[in-house]
């Protein structure tokens, strides 16, 4: 496979916020995991995700946010994150309510908004002489 570990996070502030994406590969396919990730990014700026798709990550994202309320730490993390980002408790119906609201166009929109205009911050680790390199062609990934 092209990688042996790809995945995103997300740390939302009031304020500002960061999306992260963390990929594992070998230093043969480094060039090709960076024009991929960076179609993808593209791809996600300029086309809604399909109808599937759409559904399957509100699913995920439900399930996880109802098997998080069977955890008392989980809650009081969830409580504190609510009470600091909105400034006040949201209940499980309306977050769920909000999730379910959201549109393929609103998902493309903010895709869109986290790749134009801003270049990543790249770090990369192991590829030696090459370093430079990648981090150069991965910075490439941002639209105008």
């Amino acid at each position: 496979g092209l990688c042996y570990a790809i995945y995103s996070s997300c740390w939302a502030l009031a304020d500002s916020g960061v999306f992260g994406l963390h990929a594992a590969t070998g230093a043969d396919m480094m060039g090709e995991l960076i024009d991929v990730v960076g179609a993808e990014f593209k791809r996600a700026a300029a086309e809604k995700p399909a109808a599937a798709e759409l559904a399957r990550s509100k699913a995920q994202l439900k399930a996880g946010l109802l098997m998080g309320l069977e955890s008392s730490s989980a809650r009081a993390e969830q409580m504190a994150r609510q009470l600091l980002l909105f400034d006040r408790l949201i209940d499980t119906p309306e977050l769920v309510e909000r999730i379910e609201g959201v549109s393929a166009e609103a998902v493309r929109t903010l895709a869109a908004r986290l790749v134009t205009g801003t270049r990543p911050s790249v770090a990369i680790v192991g590829a030696g002489r090459k370093s430079d390199h990648y981090a150069r062609r991965a910075e490439g990934m941002a639209l105008a």
